[in-house]
């Protein structure tokens, strides 16, 4: 059985999948920390996946997680 992180009904996250996701480093699969942190984003900012290019709680929530703990920030959606 995969653990589940459910923090409201419509924003979940499996955390043993790590999707592959562009970065500055090239295509990386996302650490736990930077999925919960894009998913704890949303539930403490309400900010969504919209914007230019999807990318506004990635670059108001996630990235800025992504730089304290010395990871390549995330350049997609």
């Amino acid at each position: 059985m995969m653990p589940i992180l459910i923090l409201k009904p419509e924003v979940f996250t499996w955390t043993q999948v790590h999707p592959y996701t562009e970065t500055t480093a090239g295509l990386q699969p996302a650490s736990t920390e930077a999925i919960l942190g894009h998913k704890i984003g949303h539930v403490a900012t309400g900010v969504g996946d919209e914007g230019q290019g999807r990318m506004n709680n990635v670059n108001q929530n996630e990235n800025p997680i992504r730089r304290e703990l010395g990871e390549p920030e995330r350049t997609a959606y």
